[in-house]
């Protein structure tokens, strides 16, 4: 009951915070302190979302919309899933592995995603499978490198034990490259 009492009051500074920025939003650009051009009145994004909402963007609902992106969002994620993991448990077992697919990886990963995106749409065209590989490189190289690492930091009494329940000659001298 103590930390309810904790929590009330956090979600009320967050929700005052909210209401204060609305009505500095509100304030500024109707007295035109602010050109409409660089930032809407809230009045004018209410109507135009309820446009949005009865009208539908070029041709197509906004559910439409909706479900288009989160197709390519989880295709990206299964093909992210289903690449980064197996490779990543390959390259934490084995540093040969991981010596030719760790460089790569790492070169672009602290690449914004954006930055590469203009290359994507040259290779790959303006259509769904740029937006798909740019979703897919920007969840790989976590699900890659969590992999790896977490492959890597397996202690050795767990493999011995796998060992004495009975696990195969191949899978130990696999293992034992990475230690």
């Amino acid at each position: 009951m103590f930390e309810h009492k904790k929590i009330l009051p956090v979600k009320a500074v967050s929700a005052v915070t909210l209401v204060m920025i609305l009505l500095l939003w509100t304030v500024s650009t109707n007295f035109k302190w602010i050109d409409p051009l660089f930032l809407p009145t809230p009045q004018s994004v209410w109507f135009a979302l309820l446009d949005l909402l009865q009208e539908g963007y070029k041709g197509s609902s906004l559910l439409e919309h909706i479900a288009n992106s989160l197709n390519r969002l989880f295709l990206a994620l299964i093909l992210a899933l289903v690449t980064a993991v197996p490779l990543g448990i390959l390259c934490g077992y084995s540093k040969y592995f991981r010596a030719i697919f760790d460089p790569i990886v790492e070169f672009y990963r602290p690449l914004p995603p954006l930055a590469y995106y203009a290359l994507l749409v040259l290779w790959l065209g303006i259509d769904d499978k740029s937006k798909v590989a740019l979703l897919f490189l920007t969840g790989f190289a976590p699900l890659f490198i969590t992999t790896a690492s977490s492959v890597q930091k397996v202690p050795r009494d767990r493999i011995n034990a796998a060992l004495t329940l009975g696990a195969s000659k191949w899978k130990y001298d696999l293992c034992s490259s990475c230690h």
